[in-house]
Formats: C-alpha cells, structure tokens, sequence
C-alpha cells in the first residue's frame, strides 16, 4: 500500500481529513512501537511505506501498557480530545491490518491484551480457554450458562466492560436471527438464560440470506462501532453462543450458514 492510499484509508475510515489522517497515522504508529518493542516495529515497518517508517520509535523493549494508556499517548501526541483519539486510532489500526501481512500482525497482536480489540487491533480471543480462566468449549449438558456467565465470557473475550458486552451481545443475536431461519433461531433461544434469547427471535420464519460482510456492517450499525471491531466482538459473541448451547443445536444452526461463516464461527 502506497502512502498516500495509506493516508486516504484512515482519512476514510476516520471521517477526517487527510492532514489529520496523516497525524494521527504517526502518532499511532509511534506509541505501537512503544508498545510492540524494537524487533516487531522493524518487522512491520519494513511492510509499510517509506514515509511512515521513522514513525516507529521503539525503546529497548517492549513497555506493556494498555489500551487505556495507548489512546492517552496518542492524544498527548495529537492535541485531541481521548474520545477523538480512539476513534482515529481504530482508524489507523484498521488500514494496518489491509496493509501489513497478517503473518506480521499476528507476531504481536496476540501479545496484547484484549481491551485491544476495541481498538481493532487484535483479534478476539475465541478458543476454548479465555485468558480470565473461564472454560470452554463445550459445557456438560446439565450445566447451563447463565446470563451473567455469558456476558462476562464476551467481556473478557473482547476486552469489554460488562455492559458494553450486553449491547455488543443483543446486537450480534438480532443480527444473527435475521440470517438463520425463524425455527432454529427459536431453538437457540430455547438453551439460552433469560433475556439473551429475546433478541433471537423476530417476525417471519425465513432466512435473509445475507453475506459475512452485510452481517458485520449490521452489526456495527446496531452497535455503533466501526466493523473492523463489530467483527471481532461478533466472533466472541458467536463463539460464547456456541458454548451455550447443545452440540447437535449449534451442528443445525452450521447447516444453515455458507462456507463463508467459518471466519465469523471461529
């Protein structure tokens, strides 16, 4: 990706205006390499284009804050408002991923923890163990998730505080509701704690067969995110909704979806 693709991109995705776009670029790239250490910074600098490439100024090693600190040092370093500041950093993190390989990204997204995914920059954790302990895949059949159970699995799995979990949640099923049929969304509802079923089942009994990435804009509508995050926090809402519920109830809910979905389905 060219620098002035780059640039356009953020300013794009952002809202902004490519002077500003260009600025928060830098700022955010700094304070990754602040936190990804020398040996990542060169690794992803080397993917990027020249002009962006004295931006990354790492320090011996890696310093391990969070994303809490990260978006305070890119406000100290633009003059922006935080609020501002994550916005345009989830802009810049998003043009990275469509820019740098995602061998590259994957060497050190993993290494920071989930309160980045709301940042969109990481993946949510969707393995059977989240970091917080909590056990996964599969639960024995007798023990059931309860609501609070399932809001913290997408919390911690996302890096969210519990009620943005809860909105996230409510989005994502509605969402899937529209797509699978009216029988199986009832189905699941049936294994789920009581109100996370309710967002499951609409009016009408047939599927709208919409693509992954109609799914994710969906959400991100509904969730007022950008998709690049809706996506990820999809991912942990699906994987959680395929804990809570019986494995031949999540096999039917598969049969419906194209090959497509695996990436969502984790």
């Amino acid at each position: 990706m060219r620098y002035d693709e780059f640039v356009a991109r953020v300013s794009q995705l952002a809202g902004v205006a490519p002077g500003e776009a260009a600025k928060a670029t830098r700022a955010v790239l700094q304070t990754l390499s602040e936190r990804i250490g020398p040996k990542e910074s060169a690794d992803t600098a080397s993917q990027l284009p020249k002009e962006l490439k004295d931006a990354f100024r790492p320090g011996a090693v890696a310093e391990r804050f969070d994303a809490a600190e990260f978006v305070r040092r890119v406000a100290a370093l633009t003059g922006l408002d935080p609020s501002v500041a994550r916005t345009r950093t989830r802009a810049v993190f998003a043009t990275l991923s469509e820019a740098v390989s995602e061998g590259e990204l994957e060497d050190w997204q993993l290494g920071l923890s989930t309160d980045y995914v709301d940042l969109a920059a990481r993946p949510a954790e969707v393995g059977g163990q989240p970091r917080s302990g909590i056990r996964g895949p599969r639960r024995p059949a007798d023990s059931p998730i309860g609501a609070h159970d399932f809001l913290l699995r997408v919390a911690q799995r996302a890096g969210l505080e519990e009620e943005r979990a809860r909105a996230v949640t409510e989005a994502v099923l509605e969402t899937f509701g529209e797509r699978i049929a009216g029988g199986e969304a009832e189905d699941l509802a049936a294994q789920l704690p009581e109100p996370l079923g309710a967002p499951l089942v609409r009016a009408g009994a047939d599927p709208e067969p919409i693509p992954p990435a109609e799914f994710v804009r969906r959400v991100a509508e509904r969730a007022g995110e950008p998709p690049p995050v809706a996506r990820e926090h999809a991912r942990a809402v699906l994987t959680t909704l395929r804990e809570a519920v019986t494995l031949k109830e999540w096999r039917d809910t598969e049969a419906e979806l194209p090959r497509e979905y695996d990436a969502l389905l984790a």
